[in-house]
């Protein structure tokens, strides 16, 4: 993954990756599925002839919109695990409350914090899980540095509100990636 081998991506291929991860999410949330692990393992270029194309893999986790919420917690809960990757799972995943595509922009959220900055929003330096969860729920985001256009560190910001009614849709997050210069 090119994040390995760099501390941030420049605003330009963030970007491009961003607005093309709303789109995936996008035809995915209206064909009813929830991603629910949206982190850079899952975020691929694959070089398409053309250019680069971004693609979204592992839909392993994914769940149905029409599943409720507690069954998925139940059935986690009876196999002892997590299921997600908890530095880019919503505060209401980690609660274990009733979730939906809202969890995905949370988790996109993350994910272009980390592209654009190079770290987590949250201090969690080889955090436990518990710690992890507790940083989600109670501290607040750190800022994005100065190179982000104010437009999209807004955008960001908004997207990994601990509310998620307070985050915006994916269309806005891709017009916004798709329209600052």
């Amino acid at each position: 993954m090119i994040l390995r081998d760099t501390r941030s991506l420049p605003i330009a291929l963030c970007r491009e990756i961003g607005a093309s991860v709303c789109d995936v999410l996008a035809a995915a949330h209206a064909a009813g599925i929830i991603h629910r692990d949206i982190k850079p393992d899952n975020v691929f270029l694959h070089d398409g002839g053309n250019g680069e194309v971004v693609k979204v893999v592992d839909f392993g986790i994914a769940k149905l919109l029409d599943v409720k919420p507690e069954e998925v917690i139940e059935a986690a809960t009876q196999m002892g695990s997590v299921i997600g990757t908890p530095p880019y799972m919503a505060p209401e995943r980690l609660m274990g409350k009733a979730y939906d595509e809202r969890s995905d922009i949370y988790s996109l959220g993350v994910l272009l914090y980390l592209m654009m900055s190079g770290e987590l929003p949250f201090a969690a330096a080889n955090a436990s899980l518990g710690e992890m969860v507790k940083l989600h729920l109670t501290q607040k985001p750190r800022e994005l540095n100065g190179d982000v256009p104010p437009e999209i560190a807004g955008m960001v910001m908004s997207a990994i509100a601990m509310e998620p009614e307070r985050r915006p849709a994916l269309k806005d997050i891709a017009a916004t990636l798709r329209q600052v210069v």
